[in-house]
């Protein structure tokens, strides 16, 4: 966002493309996954329209927003596609899989892909999927020790903080 923002001299308005962007390339990936768990073509468009226009109506907040969200879930839907793709051909998952545990340095709070992905090769690819977790859990260590290194005690009990949920929200 810094970076962009700088070409553009508005950090807002990069935050804001940013987000935009994303929701189309997770709209794109939607449609990856669709094709390379059998889908077929159309399938595969009608996946990618209906995410788009779902999140467009009912996450309108969060589209186009200065927000991580949007971005980290782009980058963990590229990943899951690399998964999916990669372990159809029997290749090492491994790439993919740390591209996921990136993408939770963006967002710290979509786990589901990854942990789906793990737990999937550990019942069909055993070896796999233990080489993935090992390596993958020791690039999440090592990112949060360079946190640590960089901002301190505060990355932690930023990380940790409390947050409110509300079901009554949430029903609603």
């Amino acid at each position: 966002v810094g970076g962009l923002g700088h070409l553009l001299g508005d950090p807002i308005l990069a935050g804001r493309l940013l987000s935009l962007s994303a929701v189309l390339v997770i709209g794109g990936t939607v449609a990856a996954a669709i094709r390379a768990l059998g889908g077929d073509r159309g399938g595969a468009g009608v996946g990618a329209a209906v995410f788009v226009a779902t999140i467009s109506r009912f996450c309108a907040s969060y589209v186009g927003m200065n927000e991580p969200q949007l971005l980290a879930h782009a980058v963990m839907s590229i990943g899951f596609v690399g998964f999916l793709r990669a372990n159809a051909k029997n290749q090492s998952c491994l790439f993919p899989i740390l591209l996921m545990a990136f993408a939770g340095f963006l967002k710290h709070n979509i786990i589901s892909m990854p942990v789906t992905a793990l737990l999937w090769l550990g019942f069909h690819r055993p070896r796999e999927g233990a080489k993935c977790a090992v390596v993958s859990g020791a690039a999440v260590a090592a990112g949060f020790g360079l946190c640590f290194a960089l901002y301190g005690h505060d990355f932690f009990v930023n990380l940790f903080s409390s947050r409110q949920y509300s079901w009554a929200r949430s029903l609603s």
